[in-house]
């Protein structure tokens, strides 16, 4: 590919599918970076559950609404889009693979890496299980370990790879979903791994950082070591959990419980200062004397039941959260009042809000814990994942270079050029 087109910037699209909703961002990316975010548009949906589509009819119709939303809010028509899922089902196998080095003169290419790339996919599979991404750990040169191999000369490369695959069925439904909507996919982005774009710098990722996303019906950790991924689960369970909690234990319907959870949670008892204080506000739909003290000890039940969930097999695992790690809570429940520091009382550490890390004034509407996995997706796209990466979005004035102009060939291997 001209190399003077990777300087030009282009316009990507990326739809990613939460546990509860789906929102679609449109950003530039120019050499494989990410330069700016121009919007962010989503939608609640009861098509998908704890991330997984239940409803491919109501997905593509909610896909709908939003590439129309993009074409009249922000003046974009969206053709192809990168997509983003989170599923529970997902499997991380390890896989050693090598080429030999065939270039003129044995120097490492990217045609190199791309072959590498093949080989490392070779692993034998479950029939209903699909390649998402495929994660270096290592990279050898004639044995040597090496960081960045392409330039080296060398008779024989080898990678040290985890491979992350989700159930074929999901990708197959999400496929549906697209067509029905009328859009093409370029790509699918397992959006837990993407995550850490967003609100990670490369230094947390060398030091250490955990990164936990509570949304409304799932809940996601990541940890990373040394710059690698080295832990990442998803459970079934998040922010809905607490309001089915609140409803049984306070009998109320389920709007009513989110609106307490909004209006008068708090992680724990222990945050309040009057917490034996009535909540008059309740009175009024007939649940009598109910104190601050009352529902925060609902609500720190089934929180302390989602941590339990999602930090037990963490502890089986011998992934330890320790220091200097940094932890990083975001996602939508990440709102919750003093859960922040609730899980800091708990882990022993420093917890930071994982806010998507875009300049202010750009799309501040997206600078909130609970767009973190969106605006991770839409930058991984700037960086290149697995598949073919293409100009997907022409604007209203007429941008229209299609497959030539954002034409190049992603690394194959994730993020490995930053």
């Amino acid at each position: 590919m001209d190399s003077n087109l990777q300087d030009i910037e282009q316009l990507v699209a990326a739809i990613d599918i939460g546990s509860n909703k789906i929102s679609l961002s449109v950003g530039s990316v120019a050499s494989g970076q990410f330069v700016s975010l121009s919007g962010l548009i989503h939608y609640n949906t009861s098509g998908v559950n704890a991330g997984r589509i239940v409803n491919v009819e109501e997905v593509s119709r909610i896909m709908r609404d939003l590439i129309s939303d993009a074409r009249s809010i922000l003046g974009f028509e969206v053709e192809e889009v990168f997509v983003g899922l989170k599923d529970r089902d997902f499997q991380i196998h390890s896989n050693n693979a090598m080429v030999a080095v065939d270039e003129p003169g044995n120097i490492i290419t990217q045609r190199t890496l791309e072959r590498l790339s093949c080989a490392a996919r070779a692993l034998p599979l479950n029939p209903n299980e699909s390649i998402v991404h495929v994660i270096p750990g290592r990279f050898l040169v004639d044995g040597t370990p090496v960081a960045k191999p392409v330039g080296m000369k060398g008779v024989r490369m080898d990678i040290e790879a985890r491979i992350l695959t989700v159930p074929t069925s999901i990708i197959d439904d999400i496929q549906r979903a697209c067509n029905l909507a009328g859009v093409s996919i370029s790509g699918i982005i397992f959006s837990p791994y993407a995550t850490h774009l967003s609100v990670a710098l490369q230094r947390h990722l060398i030091l250490g950082c955990a990164i936990i996303d509570i949304g409304a019906g799932s809940t996601d950790i990541t940890v990373y070591r040394n710059g690698m991924l080295e832990y990442c689960d998803v459970i079934p369970i998040g922010g809905n959990y607490i309001t089915n909690h609140i409803a049984s234990q306070l009998r109320c319907i389920q709007s009513e419980a989110e609106m307490i959870k909004q209006h008068f949670g708090y992680a724990a008892p222990f945050l309040l200062e009057n917490g034996h204080e009535t909540i008059e506000q309740l009175s009024g739909l007939g649940m009598g004397n109910i104190s601050w003290y009352d529902v925060s000890g609902i609500i720190e039940t089934a929180v302390r039941d989602i941590l339990v969930r999602l930090l037990e097999p963490l502890h089986e695992a011998g992934c330890e959260l320790d220091h200097p790690m940094t932890v990083f809570l975001t996602g939508g429940t990440s709102n919750l009042r003093g859960l922040k520091e609730y899980l800091e009382n708990i882990l022993e550490m420093k917890v930071e809000a994982g806010i998507p890390t875009i300049p202010q004034g750009m799309f501040d509407m997206a600078r909130a814990p609970q767009f973190a996995s969106s605006v991770g997706t839409l930058m991984h796209c700037a960086q290149g994942s697995d598949f073919q990466a293409r100009t997907i979005i022409d604007s209203e004035n007429k941008v229209k270079e299609k497959a030539n102009v954002f034409n190049k060939v992603a690394s194959w291997f994730e993020s490995f050029f930053d």
